[in-house]
């Protein structure tokens, strides 16, 4: 098995300082997006006092080669949408709709081979296991989803390579700084060729500079293998990259699509 086919640039705004003069590059399978439809979703958790609602009436679509950004103040239920669509959390209302499947009916195994090989989750605070290498972060994933141990080995060097980490391969994430952890977590994602990239905050712990490296990364995966990405993010500067703004507001979507005016703009 194998998800390398043709060598992509690494953008130049990730590469990792003392490393080889030039890029390093990575061969990823092209694979097709996915759109994703939500018709009237709506979802509600248990509080002290009763339901409290989180989604009303959700509306929208991303299409197939999309790249989303999804806005909103703080408590706008952001990540609970960004969970309903990778499988994290039951639909409770409404139709959810992936690539023409629709998640509500995903159970057990199909579920769980629906989260690690359909999505590829990027969150703020990385995710990754603090005693294992940056490598062995990436190559778990991996392990996981049963690839032979020479194949997982050699998608998770060229992974790290595709994203500037090879000469951090061996350290583990508190000798890492937090670009370079965020990068691991992109490889992480990335190494059961997912077709749709989920990415809640994954600039909220980083500087300016470096939140920038993180999203030219992601952008150039996006535009370079073809998935489609949705990204959640407070910072409307980040957002404004993208093709489409999706803003919840009162429990309510608003597309505003727009001209990307980041490194998208002109795909």
């Amino acid at each position: 098995m194998g998800i390398l086919r043709r060598k992509v640039p690494v953008p130049p705004a990730v590469e990792v300082r003392d490393s080889r003069a030039s890029p390093p590059t990575v061969s990823t399978d092209l694979a097709d997006g996915l759109a994703i439809v939500g018709t009237g979703l709506a979802h509600r958790y248990e509080g002290p006092s009763g339901p409290v609602p989180v989604l009303v009436d959700v509306t929208f679509t991303v299409p197939r080669d999309g790249y989303a950004a999804l806005v909103g103040p703080s408590g706008a239920g952001k990540t609970t949408l960004l969970s309903l669509i990778g499988g994290l959390e039951r639909v409770q209302t409404g139709t959810l709709s992936v690539g023409g499947r629709e998640v509500a009916t995903l159970e057990g195994d199909e579920l769980a081979a629906y989260r690690r090989t359909t999505v590829g989750f990027i969150f703020q605070n990385f995710g990754l296991l603090e005693a294992l290498t940056a490598s062995e972060n990436v190559e778990l994933a991996a392990v996981l989803a049963g690839e032979r141990s020479a194949d997982r080995r050699r998608r998770t060097a060229e992974l790290l390579d595709a994203v500037g980490m090879m000469p951090r391969a061996a350290h583990r994430p508190g000798a890492l700084s937090g670009g370079e952890r965020q990068r691991v977590a992109i490889a992480r994602a990335l190494v059961n060729s997912p077709r749709l990239i989920l990415a809640d905050e994954p600039t909220g712990n980083l500087d300016a500079d470096t939140s920038d490296e993180v999203m030219e990364l992601l952008e150039a995966l996006h535009r370079d293998r073809g998935c489609t990405l949705m990204v959640v993010t407070h910072d409307r500067g980040l957002a404004a990259r993208a093709a489409q703004q999706l803003v919840l507001d009162r429990g309510r979507i608003t597309s505003v699509p727009q001209v990307a005016t980041g490194p998208t703009a002109g795909r």
